[in-house]
C-alpha cells in the first residue's frame, strides 16, 4: 500500500509515487507528458543510480499510459539546485522553458 505520504499523493493529488527505504520519486501523467515532481534520495544512498531507477520505473509506467515526452524541473531556490541541474542535463534533458522560480528541462521518451 506504500506509506502515510504515498496514499496522501495517491489520493488527493492523484499522482503516483515510487518509493523505498532509500527515497521516492513523485510524478504525475497528463496527456502524452510524464512529469517528474520531486525526487529524494538519502544522502547515504545518492550516487547509487537509485534516482535513475526510479525515474526508469516511471518511465515505463508513462510508456504504457501513452507519454511521449519527460518533463523534469529544479526550483532557482533550492538547495542543491546546480546539482539537480547537472543530473537532468547527464539524463539527456534539454532546458524547455522557466516560470516563476522554476527551470523545466525536456527529453523524448
Amino acid at each position: 500500500m506504500g506509506s502515510l505520504y504515498a496514499q496522501y499523493i495517491s489520493e488527493r493529488a492523484s499522482k503516483h509515487i515510487i518509493e523505498n527505504e532509500f527515497g521516492f520519486l513523485v510524478y504525475s501523467i497528463e496527456g502524452q507528458v510524464l512529469y517528474i515532481e520531486d525526487v529524494y534520495v538519502k544522502p547515504e544512498q545518492r550516487r547509487t543510480h537509485l534516482a535513475k531507477q526510479m525515474a526508469e520505473q516511471a518511465i515505463e509506467h508513462a510508456k504504457q499510459m501513452g507519454c511521449k515526452k519527460l518533463l523534469g524541473s529544479v526550483s532557482a531556490i533550492a538547495n542543491e539546485k546546480h546539482q539537480s541541474v547537472v543530473t537532468l542535463i547527464n539524463y539527456g534533458m534539454k532546458f524547455h522553458t522557466v516560470n516563476g522560480s522554476m527551470v523545466y528541462f525536456i527529453k523524448d521518451i
